[in-house]
């Protein structure tokens, strides 16, 4: 979500706060991992009920609220407009909620993001700097080459190997300037060829438990790590493999690498997609080095529909744009772009409220030409902003 409109950081800071302060009552949207985040970390916020797509009516969640489903508000607003709703689903499926929402005559401003209450209620209420993701970027290498890769691996023209002391180096900057984060992802090219995978998840694990609520990895599940890797990963309880499913697009399966995940009793999920239908599609994002516009416009535009809302973080910076910082590390496409990247090492030791307020326009997209650089090459991510389409694993 960005919120360049709002002109600075100050005025938007006073708007959310009074429209959303952390005492008052709200409906809350999805009941999953993200709702779980809300309630763990801002217990007193009053929930009066949750609407979830899975829900069937009449359940209720632990503390006795209801959860219904999305059709429900029509009855339950009863004209109640003013009703505010927090979103704890993110990306793409926080856009499908919106739209589904002023469907129903909600006011935009009437909704918010897991990602600004955890901006502004850890900053304001917790003097806390929290966000909801954050990539931790090992390597370019993959053993595929799909024609919709987001980390545009078939474009890459040098590929780059992220040592383990790189890496951990980029996660003490990265939390001594933030203080929780919801995920923590590792993400490639293929993780799974990442020979140092089981000692950056322990050293994480044990440095830094307390400030991050699951670690996850993303591979496509066509790789099995050696035995020493799957063991160390065996003995980290908040470890969970997303396995993306690309069988529409390949022919090879999964299964040598579910088995070993079984064996050693590590918590995977097979990941079908961004809520797509039954066939597994990517955004097309297009070629990354084929400016697509250079109209000022139409990439505001772009930028502000993007739902893509992850960060990556190497070489002590977190940038903003994961294909942008992905088509940079390939050296697929090398724009100077300040605004695409938040350097940490310049953020360690600042006072709390300059923290906050750099941290917090990087997370929230405060950009004065209210665009990146990468707009121009990218198609957008969303279904708001891009309607090409490309089979999941394509090769």
């Amino acid at each position: 979500m960005k919120y360049t409109q709002y002109g600075n950081w100050e005025e938007y800071s006073r708007f959310f706060l009074d429209a959303f302060p952390v005492d008052k009552e709200y409906i809350a949207c999805g009941v999953g991992e993200g709702f779980r985040t809300l309630r763990q970390l801002f217990p007193q916020v009053k929930i009066r009920l949750c609407l979830d797509v899975r829900a069937e009516t009449g359940a209720v969640l632990q503390g006795g609220i209801e959860v219904l489903p999305y059709e429900s508000l029509e009855n339950e607003l009863k004209g109640e407009i003013k009703q505010k709703f927090i979103i704890t689903a993110g990306g793409e499926y926080y856009s499908e909620i919106k739209n589904v929402l002023i469907g129903y005559g909600v006011e935009e401003s009437h909704m918010c993001s897991l990602h600004e209450i955890l901006i502004f209620w850890g900053g304001h209420y917790s003097k806390k700097m929290m966000a909801s993701a954050c990539n931790v970027f090992l390597l370019t290498n993959c053993n595929l080459k799909c024609k919709g890769c987001s980390q545009f691996t078939p474009y890459i023209v040098k590929h780059r190997y992220n040592s383990a002391d790189s890496v951990k180096e980029s996660l003490d900057h990265f939390f001594s300037v933030y203080d929780y984060v919801k995920d923590l992802v590792l993400v490639g090219g293929e993780t799974m060829l990442y020979r140092e995978l089981g000692s950056i998840c322990s050293f994480i694990e044990g440095r830094f438990q307390e400030k991050y609520h699951e670690l996850k990895i993303f591979t496509n599940g066509l790789v099995v790590p050696h035995k020493d890797v799957l063991e160390e990963l065996a003995g980290i309880s908040r470890v969970h493999i997303y396995i993306s499913d690309y069988t529409g697009g390949i022919e090879e399966d999964t299964n040598l690498l579910i088995d070993e995940l079984r064996r050693y009793r590590i918590r995977y999920t097979l990941n079908k997609g961004f809520g797509q239908s039954a066939e597994y599609l990517w955004f097309d994002l297009g070629d990354p080095a084929v400016c697509k516009t250079t109209d000022m416009e139409a990439n505001r535009a772009k930028f502000r529909k993007c739902s893509l809302d992850c960060r990556n973080l190497i070489d002590n910076k977190m940038y903003y744009c994961v294909p942008a910082c992905a088509a940079m590390m390939g050296s697929v496409n090398i724009l100077s772009d300040p605004d695409m990247y938040l350097d940490l090492e310049n953020l360690e030791g600042l006072p709390w409220p300059d923290r906050m307020e750099r941290v917090g326009k990087f997370e929230l997209g405060f950009i004065e030409k209210g665009y990146l650089e990468f707009c121009s090459y990218c198609n957008g991510f969303g279904k708001d902003v891009n309607t090409h389409y490309i089979r999941a694993g394509e090769q």
